[in-house]
């Protein structure tokens, strides 16, 4: 929660910094991280390991403007989760 950046490598550490709001990069390319940054509109988060220095100057340069876009991210998520457990109609 104290991190002012993350450079995250595993899809949880994206999780966490969507969460909590902490403006990240990633040079994860594995499916279920690509899929998260798309569904999300957030692939210019998302870099090659060769590209680490475009991606930090894109991480300082838009810190605001991610902060923004991961907070709505999480507000939109959060709603569809608890839209989704609300509805839940389990078998006995």
């Amino acid at each position: 929660k104290n991190m002012r950046y993350n450079i995250c490598w595993r899809f949880h550490s994206i999780i966490l910094s969507i969460i909590n709001h902490i403006p990240f990069i990633t040079f994860s390319s594995t499916p279920k991280v690509e899929t998260l940054l798309q569904d999300n509109d957030i692939k210019e988060l998302g870099y090659q390991f060769s590209e680490i220095s475009l991606g930090l100057d894109y991480l300082k340069t838009n810190k605001n403007l991610i902060i923004k876009k991961l907070t709505k991210i999480y507000k939109q998520n959060n709603v569809l989760a608890k839209q989704f457990y609300k509805n839940l109609n389990y078998l006995h």
